[in-house]
């Protein structure tokens, strides 16, 4: 999307520096599979301090927990639903969105998999009746939090802001023509890059 409005994009495969982010606007952080060093972490920070922006889509938690924390960002469990679901309670709908630039003519997104997020700013929350299936078996249990949560939240960091969506498939190319799940990538493409 950054491409189609004119914007650079690029892929970083080395680790990441201060002086690889010098000159952006905005970083996506897709689904790391392993933890950012403390290098990184501190390139991502001086970054986030100056104004930029930082997307980060979850794929698993356990990288991404010291690395959130920095900006008041935990992620809890992956979120299981018994209204709108796609097929099993794992996927699901939510039309709870919020309100914001962000969320403009986005009425409802899919998630397949996703973590509960906890951010000073919170958006995208389930029903009522959902729950952190801690054991993963799709079925509600006593001892498993229940109630609504956020699947997207957000923090302001010096001049600049972490943006968490619990779920990379939601703009996933799989998925991304599901629901409102595109629109919501053009606004964060147009927030990101203003």
């Amino acid at each position: 999307m950054g491409k189609e409005a004119g914007y650079e994009v690029r892929v970083i495969s080395e680790p990441l520096t201060e002086k690889e982010l010098h000159r952006a606007r905005v970083y996506l952080l897709a689904g790391p599979m392993g933890e950012l060093s403390k290098e990184e972490r501190a390139a991502v920070r001086s970054f986030v301090e100056r104004g930029g922006k930082v997307i980060v889509l979850v794929h698993i938690a356990s990288p991404l927990r010291e690395f959130l924390e920095e900006y008041n960002i935990t992620l809890g469990w992956v979120l299981a639903e018994r209204e709108n679901t796609l097929g099993r309670a794992h996927n699901f709908v939510v039309r709870n969105i919020g309100e914001g630039e962000l969320f403009e003519a986005v009425e409802s997104l899919s998630f397949y998999g996703a973590f509960s997020v906890r951010a000073p700013e919170s958006y995208a929350f389930t029903s009522p009746r959902a729950w952190e299936d801690l054991n993963l078996n799709g079925a509600w249990e006593e001892s498993e939090p229940r109630g609504k949560f956020a699947l997207i939240g957000m923090a302001k960091y010096g001049k600049g802001y972490v943006l968490v969506i619990g779920d990379d498939a939601t703009l996933a190319n799989r998925f991304i023509g599901e629901e409102d799940n595109y629109k919501l990538a053009r606004n964060l493409a147009e927030w990101g890059l203003r």
